[in-house]
């Protein structure tokens, strides 16, 4: 009875342990000398747990483990890439940066709920549909900064995979350009 039930929990431990979702970013971020960025984002968004249990239905925020390399080198690398020394030695505060995992609710129940939850009024450009939602605040000796970005995940298997690299780029792309001019 009790080896038994051990191998049942190593077995659920395993199982559940290996659900979270795992990005691939082609990305490969620059080595960064001169920018520093301090995370002051709460830990729950960190860890993908701004809903309760991290998930609503079949919506999910991304925590930052999801994702390879991390989303927070990349974006210190196009940082880099776009204003150079024109950063360096300014404080920089990231503030928020979620990606929202949301999938079209499959019943009428889920879609009413869905409308009446918090969620519902992120923007999300056609709710019948599913997509990775981005949104980023960053701020740069003290002015404030943000972007965001909405990308349609296609239907079909291992689209999904196939769709977050560009959610993850197309926020820190908003997020730039939205800083252009900003450090001239």
């Amino acid at each position: 009875m009790a080896k038994s039930a051990y191998i049942v929990i190593a077995v659920s431990a395993l199982l559940l342990g290996g659900c979270a979702p795992s990005y691939t970013i082609d990305v490969a971020p620059q080595e960064v000398r001169g920018i520093e960025i301090t995370d002051v984002r709460p830990i729950e968004e960190r860890d993908g747990k701004l809903l309760p249990y991290g998930r609503d239905f079949s919506h999910s925020f991304l925590a930052d483990s999801s994702f390879q390399p991390d989303r927070i080198s990349i974006l210190k690398s196009k940082l880099h890439e776009r204003f150079g020394p024109k950063l360096s030695g300014k404080l920089i505060e990231l503030r928020a940066f979620r990606i929202l995992q949301y999938t079209a609710p499959r019943t009428n129940l889920q879609a009413a709920i869905f409308r009446g939850s918090p969620l519902g009024s992120i923007g999300i450009p056609d709710p019948d549909r599913s997509w990775f939602i981005g949104d980023i605040e960053l701020s740069v000796g003290g002015k404030k900064f943000s972007g965001h970005s909405a990308v349609e995940i296609p239907p079909g298997i291992g689209t999904m995979k196939a769709a977050m690299p560009n959610a993850v780029l197309g926020v820190i792309e908003n997020l730039l350009s939205n800083m252009n001019g900003a450090f001239e």
